[in-house]
């Protein structure tokens, strides 16, 4: 089955509208401790070291639930090291918390994509 395929800003603006949806987001991948995340890209295109200044209100939090990592076949760390600072398309279930919580460490991030597939070009 076919995801529809969403920029992270276009996420954003339907976030009721795409809750508990199964669709696709490009975007620039960041794979880091506390940081696992798929971000807008124009804001990427413009900043040239991403790790100090990326803005996690332009950004999604990467769920990577258990049954994804059983499928690795890798470690996690080594995973995440292999997409981090690449473009890349990601797969899964949108989850919109609302206003009142957050998503990812510390709740910092608006919503979250429990992930099926992430692909990285």
């Amino acid at each position: 089955m076919t995801a529809e395929r969403f920029s992270v800003d276009e996420v954003l603006l339907r976030l009721d509208e795409l809750d508990g949806q199964r669709i696709a987001i490009e975007g620039h991948l960041q794979g880091l401790y506390e940081d696992v995340a798929i971000y807008q890209l124009s804001m990427c295109e413009r900043i040239k070291d991403h790790s100090e200044w990326l803005n996690s209100n332009r950004s999604i939090w990467m769920h990577l639930g258990d049954a994804y990592k059983q499928e690795l076949g890798r470690p996690l760390r080594q995973h995440l090291a292999s997409f981090d600072g690449r473009r890349g398309i990601v797969v899964g279930v949108l989850r919109a918390p609302g206003r009142q919580a957050g998503c990812g460490h510390f709740g910092c991030w608006p919503a979250e994509i429990v992930v099926e597939s992430i692909d990285p070009y």
